[in-house]
């Protein structure tokens, strides 16, 4: 059986089998190699990210335990040369972060002779210090409380007057209960037997106001008169 296309040689036709597949994968890379370069330009961008953010994160832990390791030993005192010495860090680094420290923790600062700035935490004591138990207050007595407290009252006012509140307070009963007694014909008899200094009270509805009876007077019938007026 004769070839179809007489014109074309075997070994043209070999080449021709193997360009084709050739062509095609010089295709798909040039489409793909955008994505593939995007692809890994973004991973290699997160992993330097990464690093950097690792870095940072260790810088601040060893300055965090320098610090607070300096200001124990020299009792709050420290200087941005010491933590940059102890630290092993850059100048402006270790300034930055004693400038936020001092903000954080109200910090004082103090100048040396040759111009040094020394800065300065107050909160930060000596061990010692914090160890000492704090003195409890003395514990005071418990005080009674009166409610109605009588005070001696002197010859000078006796002879007075005095008002409800005053007059209540005296015979060690509530200012409604003297109200209710007042205007009563036993009310004598009641505020002397309630009195400190067995006085009786007169109370004038002119004045609202009590005045003691005659100390000369005998009251009588006292116990007859309590039995049938229980307050």
């Amino acid at each position: 059986m004769s070839d179809s296309n007489p014109n074309l040689k075997t070994p043209e036709r070999g080449y021709l089998t193997l360009l084709l597949p050739v062509a095609v994968v010089l295709f798909i890379l040039q489409k793909a190699f955008p994505l593939a370069i995007l692809t890994v330009g973004g991973w290699g961008s997160w992993r330097m990210w990464k690093y950097y953010q690792q870095r940072q994160q260790h810088q601040l832990e060893t300055l965090d335990d320098v610090f607070y390791r300096l200001i124990r030993e020299n009792q709050g005192r420290i200087t941005a040369l010491d933590l940059a010495m102890h630290s092993k860090q850059s100048g402006t680094k270790v300034q930055d972060y004693l400038d936020q420290r001092a903000t954080e923790f109200a910090a004082q600062y103090e100048i040396t002779d040759t111009g040094g700035m020394i800065y300065y935490f107050p909160t930060a004591q000596p061990v010692s210090t914090l160890a000492q138990p704090v003195p409890s207050p003395p514990a005071e007595k418990p005080k009674s409380v009166v409610l109605f407290p009588v005070k001696p009252l002197s010859d000078a006012v006796l002879s007075s007057t005095l008002n409800q509140s005053e007059l209540a307070q005296r015979l060690g009963v509530h200012p409604t209960t003297l109200s209710k007694w007042k205007t009563k014909p036993e009310f004598s008899e009641w505020s002397y037997q309630r009195d400190p200094e067995a006085i009786a009270w007169n109370y004038s509805a002119d004045t609202k106001r009590f005045s003691p009876q005659n100390p000369q007077k005998k009251i009588g019938k006292i116990s007859e008169l309590m039995k049938k007026n229980k307050v």
